[in-house]
């Protein structure tokens, strides 16, 4: 629910479906000097690009892009290491509207 977490931050949110459109729309906002603060990904995605890949490629067009890594999957070694990954943090679903909120104004903060 985009709109949610837009109210709570009072930012504009894009969704993407898998990770060849979030890297499509990442590279369009860098080129129009309009660049994402802030990236979220899902580990898993059936049919495209996951979060794993969508990062690694965001990374090597923009060096400082900042990402939040999900997945339903606990015991993956990229949720329980996220910066050896490019990924800022992680977050565990499912997860609160108030857990993700928290996780991505800590992330913001430190930009």
């Amino acid at each position: 629910e985009p709109e949610l977490l837009e109210e709570e931050i009072d930012d504009e949110v894009e969704v993407a479906e898998k990770g060849e459109i979030a890297l499509e729309k990442y590279n369009a906002a860098l080129k129009s000097n309009e660049q994402f603060d802030l990236v979220l990904l899902d580990l898993t995605v059936i049919g495209g690009m996951g979060g794993e890949m969508a990062m690694r490629k965001i990374l090597e067009i923009d060096p400082n892009a900042k990402g939040i890594v999900s997945s339903g999957y606990s015991d993956d070694c990229v949720l329980a290491n996220p910066k050896e990954y490019g990924f800022y943090s992680s977050i565990n679903k499912p997860f609160r509207k108030k857990e993700l909120g928290l996780a991505v104004l800590k992330a913001l903060r430190e930009l």
